[in-house]
């Protein structure tokens, strides 16, 4: 069978702790408009227990989008461990699809920090700069060119424009297939329905309307598949992720995701958030 543990902790990675620093997108049609500003905090909990915090911030206009978002550690965990990870990237929207320009990240420990940069050419192609460099190993299975063209990065993933002719809250909007690439690994986000999705759902700290969304993590290259064996998830189907539709801007935004663990289901949810620095939910 197919080890896909490594992929759910390359996502967990962003998911549950990367889900801020932020400048206005950089793209010339992007600059002739006023972009919304939205900002979100989250608090993530591991078995129900607090372990960290995390900040989001976007910039978006009809044609681009400019994302970054920081997360850490908290208590004990972060005297024992101090994981921190900064991710940011940047592209432009066009028709219900996210085409990332830019993506970087940095996260580990203060001993211990690896940074990530991918650039996307006219083409698509993802180029890759990574700091410690990873090295070649015989045991994961190689990167084909075919595998860095027309990806999405992990941070984009996790957010779902508005497809054409679709309710805000249509369960269409869940139905996407995203090939992402992490800088080391190549894999598809099946992104559906998911069953626990009810009329009118709300949740706790956030009055707005949510979608929920399941996803299924599909490992193609750039992993190991013998590795990480005792990591894998209970369910490959149990990643779920709450959006709701932010203003005018077209996009589901994240403000919620729970994903299975060893130790327990790990569980990202809204503190405050804030549009065009007016409040809008807190907890």
């Amino acid at each position: 069978m197919v080890e896909t543990g490594r992929a759910y902790k390359k996502v967990g990675m962003v998911f549950c702790l990367g889900l801020t620093a932020l400048s206005v997108p950089t793209h010339s049609s992007a600059q002739e408009q006023k972009p919304t500003q939205i900002s979100i905090q989250y608090k993530a909990t591991l078995a129900g227990i607090y372990v960290g915090s995390a900040r989001m911030q976007i910039a978006l206009t009809k044609q681009a989008y400019n994302i970054a978002a920081s997360g850490s550690l908290s208590g004990v965990l972060k005297s024992l461990v101090g994981f921190r990870v900064d991710v940011k990237t940047y592209g432009t929207l066009a028709n219900a699809v996210m085409i990332p320009q830019r993506y970087s990240t940095e996260y580990g420990t203060a001993n211990s920090l690896r940074s990530i940069e991918i650039d996307y050419s006219a083409n698509r192609k993802a180029a890759v700069l990574a700091n410690p460099p990873f090295f070649p190993s015989r045991t994961r299975i190689a990167l084909k060119p075919a595998d860095l063209k027309n990806t999405v990065d992990p941070l984009s993933a996790l957010f779902l424009p508005v497809k054409k002719n679709r309710n805000t809250l249509s369960p269409d909007n869940c139905q996407r297939l995203m090939p992402v690439f992490d800088g080391r690994m190549r894999y598809n986000l099946k992104i559906s329905a998911s069953a626990t999705q009810k009329p009118d759902q709300k949740i706790r700290s956030f009055n707005g309307p949510v979608l929920v969304c399941r996803i299924k993590v599909e490992p193609i290259a750039g992993y190991s598949p013998q590795k990480n064996k005792a990591g894998k998830p209970p369910k490959n189907n149990a990643i779920e992720i709450w959006l709701t539709p932010m203003g005018s801007t077209g996009l589901l935004i994240p403000v919620k995701g729970r994903m299975p663990t060893p130790f327990g289901m790990a569980e990202i949810s809204i503190r405050r958030l804030y549009l065009n620095g007016q409040k809008v939910a807190a907890l």
